[in-house]
């Protein structure tokens, strides 16, 4: 990167464009990170790169002075956990947690029961670009729930957060998505969750 930011939104398909035929584009970064100037955006093989193509790549990734929740659901997820952890502490209400924890449910949903984008994209002129496992739902799931289980320590606001994990569960289950059902309750195993 020459620029300072927020990654905000990346143009797959203008970044599949600025590749040289038959090359392959490894993104480094998922949206929601941090640049600085210098820091590494993807990775780019190609037999014969002309001298425009990093300014040309570079192009397709959108960085902003500050984070935003339509674009960066990370943001909006690590909001939401945020509210629920600030009533965690001793004396504190625990009605925005709760309302919070139910909040998550809602975003992480279709999260659990559809398949994000294609991990490799590839065009009839033989480039390819492959998406950062760092945007996999079960990374956004982990980043939602790790800290919750944790912090929470009251009995109730521990049921609804073992409640809202089975009903993912469930929902992926009812989406044919028995893989990632199995893999959200051995997450949330190591995390001490009781689903059933």
């Amino acid at each position: 990167s020459t620029r300072l930011g927020w990654l905000r939104t990346v143009d797959a398909e203008r970044l599949l464009n600025a590749l040289p035929d038959a090359a392959t584009c490894h993104r480094n970064l998922p949206v929601g990170n941090f640049v600085s100037p210098g820091d590494r955006l993807c990775t780019v093989w190609a037999d014969d790169p002309d001298p425009d193509l990093a300014e040309r790549v570079e192009a397709a990734f959108g960085l902003g002075v500050t984070r935003a929740p339509t674009e960066d659901i990370s943001f909006g997820l690590r909001n939401l956990v945020d509210i629920a952890l600030a009533g965690t502490t001793d004396g504190a209400d625990r009605t925005n947690t709760r309302e919070a924890i139910e909040h998550l449910e809602a975003v992480l949903r279709p999260l659990v029961v559809r398949d994000g984008p294609p991990r490799v994209h590839r065009d009839d002129r033989g480039r390819r670009l492959i998406r950062s496992d760092d945007d996999d739902c079960m990374v956004y799931l982990a980043d939602a729930l790790e800290d919750l289980y944790d912090a929470v320590r009251d009995a109730r606001t521990r049921r609804l957060l073992d409640a809202t994990v089975d009903n993912l569960i469930d929902a992926a289950e009812t989406a044919g998505r028995s893989d990632r059902a199995r893999a959200i309750e051995s997450m949330c195993s190591t995390m001490g969750t009781s689903v059933a």
